[in-house]
């Protein structure tokens, strides 16, 4: 079964938590003393961390009609066939760097891509229990960008699918 409205609704809950956490440290910054904490401020990477999971999910199941399981973004994202991998790396909006990265020599750019992903593969499980950690480091703007990047290609798919079946 398709998973498309439960990602939307955890990455609209991740965009919500992040306005929420930007309105309070402008309100933090304008009063000197305030020293509370705020503890929002992992969720907002579990939603979104949860939401590429469900956002990858998806699109597997537009492809195949079945469903995949897993929090590993890494394996899910290498159940995708090449070209479906390719296309979404053509996508994102840091190919270019991507491509040009000296991160990982001797790689080609879709396995450069792989690898970043591999980076934040588990960020669903790592950020859930982020108090286990001294410190976590994840890039928001890479998942977004790999988000959209999923969503287009699903949609493509679901279009072209919608298309033969009309024929």
């Amino acid at each position: 079964m398709r998973c498309q409205s439960q990602a939307e609704g955890f990455f609209n809950a991740y965009e919500l938590l992040t306005k929420n956490n930007q309105a309070y440290m402008e309100q933090e910054a304008s009063e000197k003393n305030s020293t509370s904490i705020r503890q929002t401020f992992k969720t907002d990477i579990v939603c979104l961390a949860f939401a590429l999971e469900l956002f990858l999910k998806d699109l597997y199941f537009v492809v195949n009609g079945v469903p995949l399981s897993g929090h590993k973004i890494h394996k899910l994202f290498d159940q995708l066939t090449e070209e479906i991998q390719e296309e979404i790396f053509q996508h994102h909006p840091e190919n270019y760097f991507i491509t040009a990265c000296f991160m990982y020599p001797g790689k080609s750019p879709l396995d450069k891509f792989k690898s970043k992903i591999r980076h934040y593969g588990d960020g669903f499980v790592k950020w859930r229990y982020s108090h286990e950690h001294l410190a976590l480091f994840y890039e928001t703007s890479f998942v977004v960008g790999l988000i959209q990047s999923i969503t287009k290609v699903t949609s493509r798919i679901c279009t072209e699918k919608r298309k033969n079946s009309n024929l």
